[in-house]
């Protein structure tokens, strides 16, 4: 017993009863906590206004977006854009909003913020390649290659050619 309370002392703690209550207040300040500096959050502050209506019709292609439908989050987060600087982004106002009645999950609500995080990503790839034409350019005599696609791939790595002579 002794050895457990000097371990509790070593972390703060006066005792078992501490610990729990400390245990519980993080428990709850997860289960509510403002999503300013999450991981999304700090990826959606970088997008442009253009890049936020894009994201949008990204979110809502069913090409890109196989899995959880992250729209009705994103159109209910966009309203803080751009600084997302409010107390009302939490996980359990969130809820409210999208599942209005029902009982605060919050295993859905994480799960539902992972995967529009993994679209973020994803969004911020295909961003990336619009920009980088060599890039584009590359992936797709690749991709010829691999179908043994010959003339298309003849084709696309002559005009790949042409634009590292113009470099």
């Amino acid at each position: 017993f002794l050895k457990k309370l000097t371990c509790f002392k070593q972390f703060g703690y006066n005792n078992i009863v501490d610990f729990g209550l400390k245990s519980y207040e993080i428990t709850q300040n997860l289960l509510t906590c403002k999503m300013k500096n999450t991981k999304l959050i700090n990826i959606l502050k970088t997008f442009s206004e253009e890049e936020m209506k894009l994201f949008e019709k990204f979110l809502a292609s069913p090409f890109h977006n196989s899995g959880k439908n992250c729209t009705p989050m994103f159109r209910v987060m966009k309203k803080y854009y751009p600084d997302f600087n409010t107390d009302k982004i939490t996980y359990e106002n969130l809820h409210k909003k999208l599942y209005p009645g029902s009982k605060f999950n919050k295993q859905v609500m994480w799960n539902l913020s992972s995967a529009m995080e993994k679209m973020t990503k994803e969004f911020l790839e295909q961003v990336a390649l619009r920009k980088d034409k060599f890039a584009r350019m590359g992936l797709a005599i690749s991709e010829f290659s691999q179908r043994k696609l010959a003339y298309n791939y003849s084709q696309a790595l002559g005009e790949m050619e042409k634009v590292i002579e113009k470099t």
